[in-house]
């Protein structure tokens, strides 16, 4: 007598190309369920972690991600959804994450062609120059809402370590899987 599978097997056998976590799953409704749970992970779960100090900050390389990774119509349209998710959660002047996105997603959308993706240097600066980005309009907010106390020790320590999870969260997105998938005649 063979063995046959259950339904409920064959149903998970048949989910399980839909259960990957990651930024480019090729369908646009998965990737904002996606960036659905990254915005919970990263505004419920990671704060109970870290406390009030470190402000982990997961969207913007997954965006970077999608923007490099998608045409430009898919990833402006996942920018402008993370956007929305972060305006929704912070204190800041309305519009400012759609417009901090906006840049990031014209600038990659303008640059992308000149870069060869398959190596990791360009991802590298790209995370960097995205994430000093934020943080540098985030600062400027802050500085003007709040004043001098942009620059004590405190602060200064949680933006670098947010710098570097930023950076490190990024790398381990681009690492050697994404360098199959990307064309670079078609960027």
């Amino acid at each position: 007598m063979e063995f046959a599978p259950s339904k409920f097997k064959l149903w998970i056998y048949s989910i399980q190309p839909l259960l990957k976590f990651r930024p480019n799953t090729g369908r646009f409704w998965m990737d904002i369920i996606n960036i659905l749970l990254l915005a919970v992970i990263q505004m419920a779960v990671l704060p109970t972690f870290f406390g009030q100090y470190v402000y982990v900050d997961l969207m913007t390389p997954w965006i970077v991600t999608s923007i490099i990774l998608q045409p430009f119509l898919y990833g402006a349209g996942l920018a402008v959804i993370a956007a929305i998710i972060l305006e929704n959660h912070s204190t800041a002047p309305a519009g400012m994450y759609i417009a901090i996105l906006w840049v990031i997603c014209v600038t990659i959308n303008l640059i992308r062609s000149n870069f060869s993706w398959r190596l990791m240097l360009p991802w590298l600066a790209t995370y960097a120059a995205t994430t000093i980005w934020v943080l540098g309009f985030e600062t400027l907010v802050i500085y003007v809402t709040r004043g001098t106390n942009v620059f004590e020790p405190i602060f200064v320590l949680s933006w670098i370590a947010r710098f570097f999870i930023c950076m490190a969260f990024g790398m381990y997105l681009c690492r050697k899987r994404y360098s199959s998938l990307i064309n670079e005649t078609e960027l």
